[in-house]
């Protein structure tokens, strides 16, 4: 249990841009691939503004975003607000009908509640 606790609190040292490299690996690991990181620099480990923060081609033509954050307060608010920006097609350009499922990686803690809040906000639009 004690090397658990010794990469959560790493983690936590970290800043957004190693953050948001560090997930895009992992979600690479996991089978997504033709990754966009529209919210990274292309050659440094800087966030840029972007949304989504990286966005998956699916073969079938739909889309997977996702979205990165250390923040820990008001973390729900933030991904809640990030949330809407992926939905709106004038800051993506891409209609909502093509997003297939949006990925959350964040650091912080959120109460149940808060977790079906936004599960919730995303299960409405079709992206579940």
């Amino acid at each position: 249990m004690g090397s658990q606790n010794q990469i959560k609190s790493k983690l936590l040292e970290m800043e957004g841009g190693k953050f948001q490299r560090l997930c895009d690996d992992w979600l690479y690991r996991k089978g997504f691939e033709n990754i966009n990181p529209i919210g990274m620099m292309k050659t440094t480990d800087r966030v840029v503004k972007g949304t989504p923060d990286c966005l998956f081609m699916q073969k079938d033509g739909t889309y997977v975003f996702s979205e990165y954050t250390i923040q820990q307060e008001r973390l729900a608010q933030k991904l809640e607000d990030d949330l809407g920006k992926c939905f709106d097609e004038f800051k993506t350009g891409i209609p909502i009908d093509k997003i297939s499922g949006i990925i959350i990686c964040y650091l912080g803690k959120l109460t149940t509640k808060e977790i079906n809040s936004l599960r919730t906000l995303c299960y409405d639009r079709g992206a579940c």
